[in-house]
């Protein structure tokens, strides 16, 4: 992992992944989250959380991901 940190997410904080979309955290337990892409609400586990020096984040793999739909319609009802 090139210049990466494993790092604690922090519950409502936005992240932004080195490919530019961005991700809340829902909740946190250690290096590991439950996110929510911002935009599309496709919801996972991110497992081996880490940061770079330039604040952007990775993880190592994910699981149980799915869309979101209540979020999705309440996005969508704004």
């Amino acid at each position: 992992m090139k210049d990466g940190q494993y790092f604690r997410p922090t519950v409502n904080e936005v992240y932004t992944n080195k490919n530019g979309s961005q991700y809340r955290c829902l909740s946190a337990d250690g290096f590991d989250a439950e996110m929510i892409h911002t935009t599309s609400k496709w919801r996972f586990k991110a497992l081996g959380c880490h940061m770079y020096d330039d604040g952007k984040i990775e993880w190592n793999w994910s699981i149980g991901g799915y869309f979101d739909t209540a979020q999705r319609r309440m996005a969508n009802d704004d």
